[in-house]
Protein backbone atom coordinates (compact mmCIF):
# COMPACT_ATOMS: atom_id res chain seq x y z
CA UNK A 1 0.00 0.00 0.00
CA UNK A 2 1.36 3.43 -0.99
CA UNK A 3 2.45 5.48 2.05
CA UNK A 4 1.35 9.07 2.59
CA UNK A 5 4.95 10.19 2.06
CA UNK A 6 5.10 8.45 -1.33
CA UNK A 7 1.79 10.06 -2.30
CA UNK A 8 3.16 13.43 -1.25
CA UNK A 9 6.26 12.95 -3.38
CA UNK A 10 4.10 12.03 -6.38
CA UNK A 11 1.89 15.09 -5.93
CA UNK A 12 4.96 17.33 -5.62
CA UNK A 13 6.40 15.80 -8.78
CA UNK A 14 3.14 16.36 -10.69
CA UNK A 15 3.10 19.97 -9.48
CA UNK A 16 6.70 20.46 -10.59
CA UNK A 17 5.96 19.17 -14.09
CA UNK A 18 2.76 21.16 -14.57
CA UNK A 19 4.14 24.35 -13.05
CA UNK A 20 7.22 24.18 -15.29
CA UNK A 21 4.79 24.94 -18.14
CA UNK A 22 3.93 28.38 -16.71
CA UNK A 23 6.62 30.24 -18.72
CA UNK A 24 5.50 28.38 -21.87
CA UNK A 25 1.88 29.43 -21.33
CA UNK A 26 3.10 32.98 -20.77
CA UNK A 27 5.16 33.05 -23.96
CA UNK A 28 2.24 31.70 -26.02
CA UNK A 29 -0.29 34.17 -24.61
CA UNK A 30 1.74 37.40 -24.64
CA UNK A 31 2.40 36.80 -28.31
CA UNK A 32 -1.30 37.46 -28.92
CA UNK A 33 -2.57 39.44 -25.90
CA UNK A 34 -1.14 42.27 -23.83
CA UNK A 35 0.46 40.77 -20.69
CA UNK A 36 -1.98 42.00 -18.03
CA UNK A 37 -5.15 40.99 -19.94
CA UNK A 38 -3.47 37.60 -20.53
CA UNK A 39 -2.97 37.10 -16.79
CA UNK A 40 -6.51 38.36 -16.14
CA UNK A 41 -8.01 35.88 -18.60
CA UNK A 42 -6.11 32.98 -17.03
CA UNK A 43 -7.14 34.14 -13.54
CA UNK A 44 -10.77 34.39 -14.61
CA UNK A 45 -10.67 30.78 -15.75
CA UNK A 46 -8.96 29.86 -12.47
CA UNK A 47 -11.83 31.53 -10.62
CA UNK A 48 -14.38 29.31 -12.37
CA UNK A 49 -12.23 26.25 -11.62
CA UNK A 50 -11.91 26.98 -7.89
CA UNK A 51 -15.55 27.99 -7.57
CA UNK A 52 -16.42 24.55 -8.89
CA UNK A 53 -13.87 22.83 -6.63
CA UNK A 54 -14.98 24.56 -3.42
CA UNK A 55 -18.64 24.00 -4.28
CA UNK A 56 -17.94 20.30 -4.85
CA UNK A 57 -16.21 20.08 -1.46
CA UNK A 58 -19.00 22.12 0.16
CA UNK A 59 -16.56 24.84 1.20
CA UNK A 60 -18.02 27.69 -0.85
CA UNK A 61 -19.74 29.34 2.11
CA UNK A 62 -17.08 28.57 4.70
CA UNK A 63 -15.31 31.92 4.29
CA UNK A 64 -15.34 34.04 7.44
CA UNK A 65 -14.19 37.59 8.01
CA UNK A 66 -11.01 37.81 10.05
CA UNK A 67 -7.24 38.09 9.89
CA UNK A 68 -6.96 34.94 7.79
CA UNK A 69 -9.21 36.34 5.07
CA UNK A 70 -7.33 39.66 5.13
CA UNK A 71 -4.02 37.83 4.78
CA UNK A 72 -5.43 35.81 1.86
CA UNK A 73 -6.57 39.03 0.15
CA UNK A 74 -3.13 40.64 0.57
CA UNK A 75 -1.49 37.48 -0.80
CA UNK A 76 -3.89 37.50 -3.76
CA UNK A 77 -3.02 41.10 -4.66
CA UNK A 78 0.71 40.42 -4.37
CA UNK A 79 0.38 37.28 -6.49
CA UNK A 80 -1.55 39.09 -9.22
CA UNK A 81 1.04 41.89 -9.20
CA UNK A 82 3.88 39.39 -9.42
CA UNK A 83 2.31 37.51 -12.33
CA UNK A 84 1.68 40.79 -14.16
CA UNK A 85 5.37 41.69 -13.89
CA UNK A 86 6.29 38.12 -14.85
CA UNK A 87 4.17 38.17 -18.02
CA UNK A 88 5.48 41.63 -18.99
CA UNK A 89 8.99 40.22 -18.64
CA UNK A 90 8.14 37.30 -20.91
CA UNK A 91 7.73 39.77 -23.78
CA UNK A 92 11.50 40.33 -23.73
CA UNK A 93 13.08 37.03 -22.68
CA UNK A 94 12.78 33.29 -23.25
CA UNK A 95 10.77 30.66 -21.42
CA UNK A 96 14.02 28.89 -20.50
CA UNK A 97 15.51 31.97 -18.87
CA UNK A 98 12.26 32.63 -17.03
CA UNK A 99 12.18 29.07 -15.68
CA UNK A 100 15.75 29.28 -14.41
CA UNK A 101 15.47 32.75 -12.86
CA UNK A 102 12.18 31.76 -11.20
CA UNK A 103 14.10 29.28 -9.05
CA UNK A 104 15.42 32.28 -7.11
CA UNK A 105 11.97 32.21 -5.48
CA UNK A 106 13.18 29.43 -3.21
CA UNK A 107 16.34 31.32 -2.27
CA UNK A 108 14.47 34.55 -1.48
CA UNK A 109 11.86 32.66 0.56
CA UNK A 110 14.55 30.71 2.40
CA UNK A 111 16.47 33.86 3.34
CA UNK A 112 13.32 35.76 4.32
CA UNK A 113 12.00 33.10 6.67
CA UNK A 114 15.49 32.39 7.97
CA UNK A 115 15.90 36.04 8.94
CA UNK A 116 12.34 36.11 10.28
CA UNK A 117 13.16 33.22 12.60
CA UNK A 118 16.55 34.85 13.33
CA UNK A 119 18.37 31.63 12.56
CA UNK A 120 22.10 31.62 11.96
CA UNK A 121 23.16 31.01 8.36
CA UNK A 122 25.56 28.08 8.27
CA UNK A 123 28.47 27.82 5.85
CA UNK A 124 26.46 25.26 3.85
CA UNK A 125 23.53 27.70 3.63
CA UNK A 126 25.81 30.56 2.56
CA UNK A 127 27.48 28.52 -0.17
CA UNK A 128 24.12 27.17 -1.35
CA UNK A 129 22.76 30.69 -1.63
CA UNK A 130 25.78 31.87 -3.60
CA UNK A 131 25.44 28.92 -5.98
CA UNK A 132 21.77 29.65 -6.65
CA UNK A 133 22.51 33.32 -7.27
CA UNK A 134 25.40 32.44 -9.61
CA UNK A 135 23.15 30.01 -11.50
CA UNK A 136 20.60 32.73 -12.16
CA UNK A 137 23.28 35.31 -12.98
CA UNK A 138 24.75 33.04 -15.67
CA UNK A 139 21.64 33.45 -17.85
CA UNK A 140 22.21 37.23 -17.83
CA UNK A 141 25.69 36.84 -19.32
CA UNK A 142 24.87 36.60 -23.08
CA UNK A 143 23.46 40.16 -23.12
CA UNK A 144 26.20 41.45 -20.83
CA UNK A 145 28.89 40.02 -23.10
CA UNK A 146 27.19 41.11 -26.32
CA UNK A 147 25.86 44.58 -25.48
CA UNK A 148 27.14 45.30 -21.96
CA UNK A 149 23.51 45.44 -20.82
CA UNK A 150 21.12 43.23 -18.88
CA UNK A 151 18.01 41.93 -20.62
CA UNK A 152 15.06 43.84 -19.17
CA UNK A 153 12.86 40.77 -19.42
CA UNK A 154 15.24 38.82 -17.19
CA UNK A 155 15.29 41.71 -14.72
CA UNK A 156 11.48 41.83 -14.63
CA UNK A 157 11.30 38.08 -13.99
CA UNK A 158 13.75 38.49 -11.11
CA UNK A 159 11.74 41.43 -9.77
CA UNK A 160 8.54 39.37 -9.85
CA UNK A 161 10.24 36.56 -7.93
CA UNK A 162 11.30 38.89 -5.10
CA UNK A 163 7.63 39.13 -4.07
CA UNK A 164 7.53 35.39 -3.31
CA UNK A 165 8.66 35.48 0.35
CA UNK A 166 6.14 38.18 1.28
CA UNK A 167 3.40 36.31 -0.58
CA UNK A 168 4.30 33.09 1.23
CA UNK A 169 4.35 34.90 4.59
CA UNK A 170 0.75 36.11 4.27
CA UNK A 171 -0.32 32.81 2.75
CA UNK A 172 1.11 30.85 5.66
CA UNK A 173 -0.72 33.07 8.14
CA UNK A 174 -3.94 32.63 6.20
CA UNK A 175 -3.56 28.85 6.43
CA UNK A 176 -3.77 29.07 10.22
CA UNK A 177 -7.52 29.78 9.99
CA UNK A 178 -8.53 28.92 6.41
CA UNK A 179 -8.69 25.82 4.26
CA UNK A 180 -6.20 25.68 1.40
CA UNK A 181 -8.99 25.40 -1.19
CA UNK A 182 -10.65 28.60 0.03
CA UNK A 183 -7.32 30.44 -0.03
CA UNK A 184 -6.96 29.48 -3.70
CA UNK A 185 -10.51 30.67 -4.32
CA UNK A 186 -9.72 34.03 -2.71
CA UNK A 187 -6.59 34.25 -4.87
CA UNK A 188 -8.65 34.07 -8.02
CA UNK A 189 -11.71 36.01 -6.77
CA UNK A 190 -9.59 38.98 -5.66
CA UNK A 191 -6.96 38.71 -8.36
CA UNK A 192 -9.37 38.76 -11.30
CA UNK A 193 -10.98 42.20 -10.71
CA UNK A 194 -7.64 43.59 -9.51
CA UNK A 195 -6.01 42.56 -12.80
CA UNK A 196 -8.87 44.08 -14.77
CA UNK A 197 -8.24 47.32 -12.89
CA UNK A 198 -4.52 47.15 -13.65
CA UNK A 199 -5.25 46.53 -17.33
CA UNK A 200 -7.49 49.61 -17.37
CA UNK A 201 -4.96 51.82 -15.54
CA UNK A 202 -2.14 50.77 -17.89
CA UNK A 203 -4.39 51.05 -20.94
CA UNK A 204 -3.90 47.42 -21.95
CA UNK A 205 -6.93 46.24 -23.87
CA UNK A 206 -7.77 43.29 -26.05
CA UNK A 207 -10.66 41.95 -28.09
CA UNK A 208 -12.97 38.96 -27.82
CA UNK A 209 -11.59 37.62 -31.11
CA UNK A 210 -8.05 37.72 -29.73
CA UNK A 211 -9.13 35.96 -26.55
CA UNK A 212 -11.09 33.34 -28.46
CA UNK A 213 -8.19 32.68 -30.84
CA UNK A 214 -6.07 31.31 -27.98
CA UNK A 215 -8.85 30.18 -25.65
CA UNK A 216 -7.58 26.56 -25.52
CA UNK A 217 -4.20 27.85 -24.31
CA UNK A 218 -5.84 30.14 -21.76
CA UNK A 219 -8.10 27.33 -20.55
CA UNK A 220 -5.20 24.90 -20.24
CA UNK A 221 -3.22 27.52 -18.34
CA UNK A 222 -6.05 28.48 -16.00
CA UNK A 223 -7.34 24.99 -15.27
CA UNK A 224 -4.25 22.77 -15.47
CA UNK A 225 -1.12 24.90 -14.98
CA UNK A 226 -2.39 27.61 -12.60
CA UNK A 227 -5.25 25.56 -11.15
CA UNK A 228 -4.74 21.80 -10.92
CA UNK A 229 -1.00 22.15 -10.26
CA UNK A 230 -1.76 24.13 -7.10
CA UNK A 231 -4.22 21.46 -5.98
CA UNK A 232 -1.40 18.93 -6.34
CA UNK A 233 0.86 21.25 -4.37
CA UNK A 234 -1.65 21.47 -1.52
CA UNK A 235 -2.05 17.70 -1.48
CA UNK A 236 1.74 17.38 -1.30
CA UNK A 237 1.91 19.87 1.59
CA UNK A 238 -0.48 17.70 3.59
CA UNK A 239 1.83 14.72 3.34
CA UNK A 240 5.47 15.85 3.17
CA UNK A 241 7.54 18.76 4.55
CA UNK A 242 7.88 21.86 2.40
CA UNK A 243 11.63 21.30 2.00
CA UNK A 244 11.02 17.89 0.45
CA UNK A 245 8.58 19.39 -2.02
CA UNK A 246 11.02 22.20 -2.83
CA UNK A 247 13.72 19.62 -3.50
CA UNK A 248 11.47 18.04 -6.13
CA UNK A 249 10.53 21.47 -7.54
CA UNK A 250 14.21 22.23 -8.11
CA UNK A 251 13.94 20.07 -11.23
CA UNK A 252 11.46 22.56 -12.69
CA UNK A 253 13.96 24.47 -14.87
CA UNK A 254 15.03 21.24 -16.56
CA UNK A 255 11.41 20.48 -17.49
CA UNK A 256 10.88 24.08 -18.64
CA UNK A 257 13.86 23.90 -21.01
CA UNK A 258 12.54 20.62 -22.41
CA UNK A 259 8.98 21.90 -22.87
CA UNK A 260 10.26 25.15 -24.37
CA UNK A 261 12.14 23.15 -26.99
CA UNK A 262 9.19 20.88 -27.80
CA UNK A 263 6.37 23.45 -27.71
CA UNK A 264 7.87 26.74 -28.90
CA UNK A 265 11.10 25.55 -30.52
CA UNK A 266 13.49 27.24 -28.08
CA UNK A 267 16.87 25.54 -28.24
CA UNK A 268 18.65 25.67 -24.86
CA UNK A 269 21.87 27.64 -25.11
CA UNK A 270 25.11 26.83 -23.37
CA UNK A 271 24.57 29.48 -20.70
CA UNK A 272 21.19 28.01 -19.71
CA UNK A 273 22.58 24.50 -19.46
CA UNK A 274 25.57 25.75 -17.49
CA UNK A 275 23.29 27.66 -15.12
CA UNK A 276 21.53 24.44 -14.11
CA UNK A 277 24.68 23.10 -12.44
CA UNK A 278 25.11 25.70 -9.66
CA UNK A 279 21.34 26.23 -9.43
CA UNK A 280 20.58 22.60 -8.63
CA UNK A 281 23.73 22.30 -6.51
CA UNK A 282 22.72 25.32 -4.44
CA UNK A 283 19.20 23.99 -3.92
CA UNK A 284 20.68 20.68 -2.76
CA UNK A 285 22.96 22.36 -0.21
CA UNK A 286 20.15 24.53 1.17
CA UNK A 287 17.73 21.62 1.55
CA UNK A 288 19.86 18.53 2.23
CA UNK A 289 20.22 18.93 6.00
CA UNK A 290 16.56 19.84 6.42
CA UNK A 291 15.38 16.83 4.42
CA UNK A 292 17.65 14.47 6.30
CA UNK A 293 16.46 15.62 9.75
Amino acid sequence: MTSEREKGNKYAFLHSILWSLAPIIGILTVGVLPPIPAVAAITGIMLVFFLGLTAYKELLFSLKFGRGLLDAVIAAIMLATGFSIFFVGLQYTTAGNAGIISQLEFLFSFLFFNLLRREHLSTRDFIGGLLMISGAVIVFLPDVIKDATVNRGDLLIAAAVTLAPFLNFFQRRARETMRNETILLVRAAVGFPYLLLLAYLFNQTTTFDALWSIFPILAFGGIIVFGLSKVFWLEAMRRIPVVNANAINAMGPVATLLFAFVVVGEIPNAFQLLALIPLLGGAFLLMFRRIAT
